[in-house]
């Protein structure tokens, strides 16, 4: 059973999500601070990609983002459960890539003083 987010006013917020469009293919995220400002990242992935790596990028991103603006305290959101599972060692990754992406993120966790993941359901 996934935990529920804590509603606590220490925390950011990140959404992540995997982009395609007749262009190609992206990835995205939201990152809230404490008072509820939005920063939005995008960036074209110049490579093709599964959703599920395109939704890691996304993940590292919004979490190099957060990093980098000192968050200690982060409640990240996706809507891509595999990828929040695999993240919270609750399903076994496969792939090499995705074992890569694993890693990097658990080890970007290691940043926070407290860094919860869940899964939300797509629109």
């Amino acid at each position: 059973m996934l935990e529920k987010p804590l509603v606590n006013s220490l925390f950011w917020t990140l959404y992540f999500d995997a982009l395609k469009s007749s262009d190609g293919e992206g990835e995205g995220c939201i990152l809230i601070n404490l008072e509820g400002v939005k920063t939005m990242l995008t960036c074209r992935l110049e490579f093709k990609c599964t959703d599920n790596i395109a939704e890691y990028e996304a993940l590292v991103q919004g979490m190099y983002k957060a990093l980098s603006l000192d968050v200690k305290y982060l409640q990240v959101f996706g809507d891509l459960e595999i990828v929040v599972k695999q993240v919270r060692n609750m399903m076994h990754c496969i792939s090499t890539h995705l074992k890569h992406f694993q890693s990097l993120v658990q080890s970007l966790t290691s940043h926070f003083l407290v860094f919860n993941i869940f899964a939300i359901p797509r629109i």
